[in-house]
């Protein structure tokens, strides 16, 4: 008689970045608490899928409004736009500990679950995730929004 079980959850995009970067942690300082790894994979992890996809929002909101409604902000807040951004920045990684944060709990004291993950291929992938984040969210998509914002004058004062 056959008997059947269940097959192992392939976990998801955000777990396997976690999980790469917390088999970095563990190789780059073996001698470091473990929840110390645990934590610092953890709010990578944040910066990566909470924080930065925040500064793009922001950077699309907040950079076309110093043209064309310059005043909203400040206005309904004692905030200006640039003002109001840290506070979106911290609010972000607020909500996204509680988010993350639980989620990956269960990997704080399970010592095997970052071994399938703990290749040098894995490594280079997290580490082209993570420059690849950065650039789209922190570099390329707010240019954009300049770009669109305020045109040539953009890239000629930057050179001037």
């Amino acid at each position: 008689m056959r008997t059947t079980t269940n097959p192992i959850e392939k976990p998801d995009f955000i777990t396997r970045y976690f999980l790469r970067r917390l088999a970095m942690a563990h190789r780059e300082s073996p001698n470091r608490k473990p929840s110390i790894q645990h934590i610092n994979a953890l709010v990578e992890t944040i910066l990566i899928f909470v924080g930065m996809p925040v500064v793009v929002l922001a950077s699309l909101i907040l950079i076309p409004s110093l043209r064309w409604a310059p005043q909203i902000f400040p206005k309904w807040t004692s905030f200006s736009q640039l003002g109001f951004a840290p506070m979106l920045w911290i609010f972000s990684v607020i909500i996204g500990h509680l988010w993350l944060g639980r989620k990956f709990k269960k990997y704080q004291d399970d010592r095997s679950a970052y071994l399938q993950f703990n290749s040098a291929r894995d490594s280079k992938i997290a580490s082209r995730q993570r420059t690849m984040v950065f650039c789209v969210c922190a570099i390329v998509l707010p240019l954009l929004a300049m770009y669109v914002t305020f045109g040539n004058e953009v890239i000629t004062k930057a050179f001037d």
